[in-house]
């Protein structure tokens, strides 16, 4: 079994310049000023609205609705 060959210099910062182009098209597309999913996609901003919830008001945000929890926290 032979070893593998190094790829080429040009090759790698090719792959790192695609990678980045990649990973910035949704933010760079995004509507929000903080290039988040905010107008596509919101569950993982309930979901960190909630822990910032249960932070302030522990249990209480199984037992009431929800709107009535984030009224009280800031």
């Amino acid at each position: 079994s032979r070893p593998l060959a190094r790829p080429a210099r040009s090759t790698l910062v090719g792959l790192a310049l695609a990678s980045l182009l990649a990973c910035s098209v949704l933010p760079l597309m995004s509507r929000s000023a903080y290039g988040d999913l905010s107008g596509i996609y919101t569950d993982h901003l309930r979901h960190a609205h909630l822990t910032w919830l249960f932070l302030h008001e522990g249990l209480d945000i199984y037992r009431e609705p929800y709107g009535a929890v984030a009224a009280r926290v800031p």
